[in-house]
């Protein structure tokens, strides 16, 4: 049974009316600190990404790089192919709606069937399994998803980097692979990240 206390303080004294607005001061402070990071936690999760961030789904990774990324043409139909290896489990985001595009899912079995992607999602393969898809998305502006640092370090686009010691996750752009490809990254996605860089030059 819940217990609810009533106060009055024109019954109290100067001294516990003293305490009683030093206590409503520090609750007043605490449910605005509250308030700030629930604020930080949305926007993380919503949108700005380039904040540490608890892990977020593979799907609301790839939704936010799209959301802040422009492609060098738009694509056609205003539908957005993001591409998946035959034995990845399969992204949870055909027909979802983002800027006006149309999410599309489709898995492809062999790099040179790359030329056809918008992204390519290699967030749950391990090295030996991405590596061959590497230079075939070099030569077409496909924004290339994976995980750790090295997927950057050997040309991929965007690379999510867990860190373990705060149970968060960060990100990293690899800047001359954007700039090669002729993507637009909205600044959004370039703010930096107190925990460390989100940059790889």
């Amino acid at each position: 049974m819940a217990h609810i206390y009533a106060l009055d303080p024109t019954q109290m004294s100067r001294r516990q009316l003293a305490q009683f607005r030093a206590q409503c001061s520090m609750c007043r402070a605490l449910l605005s600190t509250a308030r700030r990071t629930l604020s930080i936690i949305g926007l993380v999760g919503a949108s700005v990404m380039s904040l540490p961030a608890l892990a977020l789904s593979h799907e609301e990774w790839v939704m936010a790089f799209v959301r802040f990324v422009d492609w060098p043409v738009t694509p056609v139909d205003k539908t957005l192919v993001i591409c998946q290896p035959p034995n990845a489990p399969v992204l949870e985001l055909h027909g979802k709606q983002v800027r006006g595009l149309t999410l599309q899912i489709v898995r492809i079995g062999r790099p040179r069937d790359a030329e056809r992607c918008h992204v390519f999602s290699a967030l749950s393969q391990r090295e030996d399994e991405w590596l061959p898809w590497l230079a075939a998305l070099k030569v077409h502006p496909v924004l290339a998803v994976g995980l750790g640092p090295r997927f950057c370090e050997l040309g991929g686009t965007i690379c999510i980097v867990r860190q373990e010691a705060v149970a968060a996750e960060t990100y990293q752009l690899n800047l001359d692979s954007l700039s090669r490809s002729g993507f637009k990254v909205r600044s959004q996605l370039l703010r930096p990240a107190p925990a460390g860089s989100t940059t790889i030059n």
